[in-house]
């Protein structure tokens, strides 16, 4: 049930972190940023805190998302290395009210792609050595 990421590449991620300039909100607050850990993917939007405490409680998740199993099955059946880099908008149903994950798409698109560039840029640099 479990696909593993490749490790050098997870190395390279925390690398990567280590020599992007801090990522922040637009007023300044540090965004938290977590190399590691364990992502679920699943078949549905999760928007319930009952839900996620579960699934961090049965499969000590730190996301739950809808992709990233695809791709790393594509990648272990075809022996490809592979990370993902997941940025998350909100917390599954930790808001009062209406989800308001639209307010957060682009700042959580830009994290994301910031520390991508970064690792890019170490694989790129380690396969001119």
């Amino acid at each position: 049930p479990y696909f593993e990421v490749t490790p050098e590449l997870l190395d390279m991620t925390r690398t990567a972190l280590g020599k992007i300039p801090p990522i922040t909100m637009p007023s300044g607050k540090p965004i938290q940023v977590q190399v590691g850990g364990n992502g679920v993917t699943g078949s549905v939007f999760v928007d319930n805190a009952e839900y996620r405490t579960w699934l961090r409680e049965v499969f000590k998740a730190n996301v739950a998302e809808m992709e990233s199993a695809s791709v790393a099955q594509v990648c272990f059946v075809n022996d490809i290395d592979w990370v993902i880099i997941r940025s998350v908008s909100d917390l599954a149903g930790g808001q009062k009210g209406k989800n308001e994950e639209s307010v957060f798409d682009a700042i959580a698109s830009g994290t994301g792609t910031r520390l991508m560039l970064g690792l890019l840029d170490g694989i790129a640099i380690s396969n001119v050595q």
